[in-house]
């Protein structure tokens, strides 16, 4: 093959790798996971390396597919070349999620260091509360009630110290929903066999937050555990 017969089959690739990569786009998009992963089989040709957005989404599809080994083979590729908390939370998830905590906890510590060292005016992709509240839920999920706790705890101290529980308010400083946070709370307290309407976490919150947070705690008491 002469010059150009090379930069012209290298084009033409290109130019089917372009295509390609468009459509995992668009299927991602309409959430049709079992099409990217097919897709993505035929990705690119001759080794040429995946772009990391593209291995995200197929990383994430794998994951939404609920096959979580796959997703993290692929997940952790992405966080050690990018080495961001986002990367990282994708991970963390995966291996909650794949009933693996003890490594979770190390990648949760990791966040926690790498989210610690952002400069304030570097852009936060996820709030350090949101990070607990979900890591806080793949521990009450593996049964580890007192960690969970444990997470849950911080999260009542932002809430403390904010007073404010309206929705948009807390979301847009990166916490969870008061509501969200108190049905965690009561699957953590059925699992330690703590009274949601007696216990210490519920009495202190009540007595911190705004009427709003207020009227919310005697709604979730009414219903009971």
């Amino acid at each position: 093959m002469g010059v150009f017969g090379f930069f012209k089959e290298k084009n033409k690739r290109q130019t089917i790798n372009n295509n390609i990569e468009n459509e995992i786009k668009r299927l991602y998009a309409d959430k049709k996971y079992d099409e990217v992963v097919s897709r993505a089989e035929s990705f690119f040709v001759d080794g040429q390396e995946t772009p990391l957005g593209i291995k995200q989404m197929i990383g994430l599809s794998f994951f939404y597919k609920k096959d979580y080994e796959k997703a993290l083979t692929i997940l952790e590729e992405i966080a050690l070349e990018k080495n961001d908390v986002e990367s990282w939370f994708n991970v963390l998830m995966s291996l909650m999620l794949a009933n693996k905590p003890q490594e979770g906890k190390k990648v949760f510590n990791r966040i926690l260091k790498l989210h610690n060292e952002l400069k304030s005016n570097q852009p936060r992709e996820l709030g350090i509360n949101f990070i607990k509240y979900y890591y806080a839920c793949g521990l009450n999920d593996a049964g580890l009630f007192d960690d969970a706790l444990e997470q849950l705890e911080d999260i009542k101290k932002t809430y403390i110290e904010m007073k404010i529980t309206d929705d948009t308010f807390v979301y847009i400083r990166g916490v969870p929903f008061l509501s969200d946070t108190l049905n965690l709370a009561k699957k953590i307290f059925n699992g330690l066999n703590i009274d949601f309407n007696n216990s210490g976490f519920i009495n202190e919150l009540e007595t911190a937050i705004d009427d709003e947070g207020k009227k919310l705690i005697k709604k979730y008491r009414e219903q009971g555990n």
